[in-house]
């Protein structure tokens, strides 16, 4: 009978394991980014759209958006202003917690500097309860920044 309680908590009560917060899946999930717009000397873009997030423990993270764009807008007439858009997979190549570089697929044409931009203020916050992921971090081209945004339901 002295054994009976132990056997019980053990059964009734939640575990240890079950009490830790939850990590994303490693799995690719699907969600949507937000539509953002940034004008200033330059212009950059996200297109709102389905998106694909995964990424596995503290490593590199892989991201399909819908549209990416970027406008360099010439200081001096008449000169005409470069578009470059980028869509499909980046992988975000992290230097710190926060920072790195991200990587586009099949723009081997556009110069480093759009192809390759920096990214800063990288936040990933998952919800174990409502199985929820969010994802933002800012893209950093020349003269432009916008930030992407998304939220992914595993």
């Amino acid at each position: 009978m002295r054994f009976l309680g132990p056997i019980l908590a053990t059964l009734l009560l939640p575990s240890a394991a079950s009490a830790v917060a939850q990590s994303p899946p490693s799995i690719p999930i699907i969600g949507t980014v937000a539509g953002t717009l940034t004008r200033g000397a330059n212009w950059c873009a996200v297109e709102r759209g389905t998106s694909i997030f995964q990424r596995a423990g503290s490593g590199s993270a892989r991201i399909a958006v819908p549209e990416i764009t970027y406008t360099a807008v010439p200081t001096t007439p008449p000169a005409t202003p470069l578009y470059y858009t980028l869509a499909g997979r980046v992988q975000l190549i992290f230097s710190t917690a926060t920072t790195g570089t991200a990587y586009f697929d099949y723009v081997t044409s556009y110069p480093t500097t759009i192809s390759r931009p920096t990214f800063t203020g990288y936040k990933q916050t998952y919800s174990s309860g409502s199985r929820v992921l969010t994802v933002t971090f800012v893209l950093n081209f020349p003269d432009c920044s916008v930030v992407v945004a998304g939220v992914y339901r595993s």
